[in-house]
């Protein structure tokens, strides 16, 4: 989105208890009520009609900002869709009946905004100052959400630990570009109410220092000032595409591939004449298919020359002659990279009614699609997730407590599970820990290997006990033997478009750098995230004992088109009118996959190792 949409934006988010008058009307009659280091800004403002005193010409430079008006305004201002929310509050103070409901579910969605708990919003609480950082500067997108920073501004701080743990990068980067400063003796005053004259401050500086701002920001975290491609709200790799030194982008078969086509059997194809054909989504063109013919050099590309009756299905560019009315002139023509073709974006995204926002101040491109499904790097993972059966190592973490409400009685099981999936066979080392009341824990090892019809589990005496896998997966509930073992339900890219997937930043997962996703639903949300069968029993089971309580969260952190980590968090009060139980129930899952692909040593016990079950 322009920046200078996203300044309007915050324009009228201040300006919203303002009575509009002329301009040659424009007067500030408490302007001396202001602090001295917001008066330049209030009158810089009010001489460019963009705030105003109310009808009695009172700016009250002093009063704060509620939560409820601001985030409504962003909404609409940004032109949020708040059609497409869910149908259920994510927030206990925000019913479906309240007027903020659907501006607060959309800026939510949108990631401008987030509660001041897990479910609640503080619809009626003034602003503070840091929360004004972290909607100013991730409306501003002054850095993108999947770029990693250095917190250093805020080390420098004596109350760094009043700030909320959520806010500190924002907070952060509007200290170094200038966006906002300390009040003074090293402080933020993050929870300090945000007061109108602030507002007006840090309005007046975005707009007029913006330049210097993102040099600033550029500078303070080494951001790099090659172009990058953005798509759905996902940073392409660069591997996927080149720039040439008049910044034009071109991109590559493979990302035609993975982000624009839509059918699994239609591919872009090289011909030998360096030429390269796409199909894509059944939307354009007479046949209901958009095709489009490149070729290295040439600024002809042809869009469905296949509609024209002259088209004999050879290459366009044997019959140019001929096809006059499907040439589409290119400002500069594709080129060959290290045996790769490259297509020029710019004329590519025109020519499929793809929206394209240059932004050369960012050093950016914005690309968004509606037949590319949101974060296509997060759903090309989970295709892989889906489709692929898992090689690997690895490593789980589960923790579940029950607590009895009324008597504050606990059980608390943990399990630490390390294991080597390969194409044939899985060895698993787990410890289970079982805690009652905080008892000395009992603790329970296991190793087991298990094969395509066998599975092996090592006994107190150090002996494999060899069971039939069908048998034993049929005794423990451990499902059927002919399962595809991959890291994600067939299920959760069905209800992909439909979940509320949200993109929570760029992190390290054991050195590596991933995007992290996260997604949140109720009990109707977990068919998604397993197989049906088990999806009918549990809401059969828990549905109404947990009467609407239960939480289901699961983060995923992707790193070259791979989900590398899973967290799965449920929480939810289970009530038992019979014996007037009341039990908290609380579970955490917490998976990372390594060496994805390589096949690790896994040795079978041999026959003196092995004795038959009793």
């Amino acid at each position: 989105m322009k920046i200078a949409k996203l300044l309007l934006t915050m324009t009228l988010a201040f300006a919203f208890s303002f009575s509009s008058v002329q301009a040659e009307e424009i007067t500030i009659k408490d302007i001396d009520k202001s602090s001295g280091f917001a008066r330049e800004a209030i009158i810089a403002l009010a001489e460019k009609n963009i705030i105003s005193g109310d009808a009695a010409g009172h700016f009250n430079p002093g009063k704060t900002i509620s939560r409820a008006e601001l985030v409504a305004l962003l909404v609409k201002t940004l032109e949020l869709d708040t059609t497409n929310i869910p149908q259920n509050a994510t927030f206990k103070d925000v019913p479906k009946s309240h007027w903020a409901f659907k501006y607060v579910e959309a800026a939510y969605k949108a990631g401008i905004i987030s509660g001041i708990s897990s479910n609640e919003f503080g619809i009626n609480n003034v602003t503070n100052r840091e929360q004004i950082a972290v909607m100013f500067v991730r409306a501003l997108n002054l850095v993108d959400q999947s770029y990693s920073i250095e917190l250093n501004s805020i080390n420098t701080l004596k109350d760094k630990s009043n700030i909320s743990g959520w806010a500190q990068r924002e907070v952060d980067i509007a200290l170094v570009s200038g966006l906002m400063t300390g009040v003074g003796n090293a402080s933020f005053a993050p929870k300090g109410n945000a007061t109108k004259e602030q507002a007006a401050v840090v309005l007046n500086r975005s707009m007029q220092d913006e330049k210097v701002i993102i040099e600033k920001i550029n500078a303070a975290y080494g951001i790099s000032k090659e172009t990058k491609l953005i798509l759905n709200g996902d940073v392409i790799s660069s591997k996927f595409y080149t720039v040439d030194e008049n910044k034009n982008i071109f991109v590559s078969k493979q990302f035609i591939d993975k982000n624009i086509q839509q059918s699994d059997d239609v591919a872009s194809r090289y011909t030998e004449n360096k030429e390269l054909y796409v199909e894509t989504s059944p939307t354009y063109g007479t046949s209901g298919i958009a095709s489009i013919w490149f070729k290295v050099g040439s600024l002809n590309a042809y869009k469905n020359a296949g509609a024209n009756p002259n088209y004999t299905g050879q290459t366009p560019y044997a019959i140019e002659d001929k096809l006059t009315d499907n040439v589409v002139m290119l400002e500069v023509a594709p080129i060959e990279k290290d045996d790769t073709i490259f297509v020029p974006l710019k004329e590519l995204a025109q020519m499929l009614n793809i929206q394209y926002t240059a932004n050369t101040m960012r050093s950016e491109v914005v690309l968004e699609n509606s037949l590319t499904p949101k974060y296509p790097n997060f759903n090309n993972a989970v295709k892989n997730g889906v489709y692929e059966k898992y090689i690997g190592n690895m490593d789980m973490l589960m923790e579940m407590i029950m607590t009895d409400v009324n008597t504050q009685d606990y059980m608390k099981t943990s399990m630490d599970s390390k294991s080597i999936v390969n194409k044939d066979a899985m060895y698993a080392h787990s410890i289970l820990e079982f805690e009652i009341n905080g008892e000395a824990p009992e603790q329970i090892e296991t190793k087991d290997i298990i094969t395509e019809d066998k599975v092996y589990s090592l006994d107190v005496d150090n002996m494999w006990i060899e069971y039939d896998r069908e048998e034993w997966e049929n005794e423990l509930g451990q499902g059927t033997a002919n399962e595809t073992e991959a890291r994600l339900p067939a299920g959760f890219l069905t209800g992909y478009s439909s979940l509320p997937i949200q993109k929570a930043g760029t992190v390290n997962v054991n050195g590596i750098s991933a995007d992290k996703y996260v997604v949140k639903v109720g009990i109707e949300g977990l068919q998604y995230f397993m197989e049906k069968d088990q999806y009918d029993q549990i809401k059969e089971l828990f549905g109404s004992a947990y009467n609407g309580t239960e939480k289901y969260e699961v983060e995923f952190y992707v790193a070259d088109h791979q989900v590398i980590r899973q967290v799965v968090k449920f929480n939810g009060i289970i009530r038992d009118d019979a014996s007037a139980e009341t039990i908290d129930f609380k579970m955490k899952i917490d998976v990372s996959y390594s060496n994805i692909g390589v096949e690790g040593k896994i040795e079978l016990p041999n026959a003196s190792e092995i004795k038959q079950p009793e």
